[in-house]
């Protein structure tokens, strides 16, 4: 065996056969590059409930943030939402 059919071999065991058509480059990035639905987000939201007073009465609030990480996007909310409450507890957590 030489290493040329070798080569070849396992060219087609990774890649396929011979007869299948490879994507050329510019095609790959002219597909990367169509955007995405204009209806469809990715978007994380983050219940939170806040107050003031310690074991009183809380308010829900929701916020919404474009990030793909749910806990940057918790640390988003408690950030701000800890400017104007003092107490502030994350519920849940969802995609949207």
């Amino acid at each position: 065996m030489t290493t040329d059919s070798l080569e070849d071999e396992m060219r087609r065991a990774l890649f396929g056969g011979a007869s299948e058509k490879v994507e050329s480059p510019t095609s790959t990035t002219q597909a990367l590059r169509q955007k995405r639905p204009a209806g469809h987000s990715s978007k994380i939201r983050v219940e939170l409930h806040v107050t003031n007073v310690f074991e009183g009465d809380y308010e829900v609030v929701h916020y919404e943030s474009p990030v793909l990480s749910a806990l940057v996007a918790e640390m988003e909310a408690r950030k701000k939402y800890a400017k104007k409450y003092r107490y502030v507890e994350v519920v849940s957590t969802t995609r949207t």
